[in-house]
């Protein structure tokens, strides 16, 4: 966007359309009860390791006293990985003697929706993760990646970006305290111009 407005190329800055789920789909809670959503890629993972991941995990069970289900985004090369959470979920129990963490199997992408739609707060090194958790108006907090942090700082900006696991536990506590206006203005105004914009879009196609 901003290289095009250089080049004098008249443009408009739109939302990802993945916005407008919300307007489309409606979801199911997968399972009763508050439970907290974590997804982590694994390049971060490697690059954080199992003792500050695990802390962080260990702290948020404790402080928030709910299960955390470990949940995939995506499972292609360096994203995520399921027998990564395999060995996290083992990790927590055997060092921290803490069974209240879980993996999600599910594949089918409208499952993955109900996850994040109902979760107290969504924790994740993925794009489309805020974005979906934004559509359905769900706390957030974001990973330190860059084209994350581009994201929320241009449409997202009060809920935490750019953390790290030693942060997850403030960046939580930061993220639950944002009011409940900010949160559904925020869904409904992105939301709105996502599906204006697609609809725009296939107005000239046909």
């Amino acid at each position: 966007y901003e290289y095009l407005s250089k080049q004098g190329i008249t443009t408009t800055l739109v939302p990802d359309s993945v916005h407008a789920l919300s307007f489309f789909y409606h979801p199911e809670k997968p399972v009763s009860g508050e439970y907290i959503l974590f997804q982590i890629s694994k390049y971060l993972f490697d690059i954080y390791g199992i003792d500050m991941v695990a802390k962080s995990l260990y702290e948020l069970v404790q402080k928030y006293n709910c299960p955390i289900y470990l949940f995939s985004a995506g499972t292609a090369n360096n994203h995520d990985s399921l027998e990564l959470y395999e060995y996290i979920k083992k990790y927590m129990h055997d060092t921290y003697l803490e069974d209240r963490t879980e993996v999600i199997y599910e594949k089918n992408p409208l499952r993955r929706v109900d996850w994040i739609a109902f979760a107290k707060i969504v924790i994740s090194s993925s794009l489309h993760g805020r974005i979906v958790a934004i559509s359905y108006k769900v706390p957030r907090i974001s990973f330190a990646i860059e084209k994350l942090n581009q994201y929320a700082k241009t449409w997202d900006p009060l809920f935490p970006y750019n953390i790290i696991p030693s942060t997850i536990v403030d960046g939580c506590e930061k993220a639950l305290l944002v009011e409940e206006a900010y949160i559904k203005s925020t869904a409904n105004n992105l939301a709105t111009l996502a599906r204006d914009n697609i609809e725009a879009t296939l107005s000239t196609l046909v």
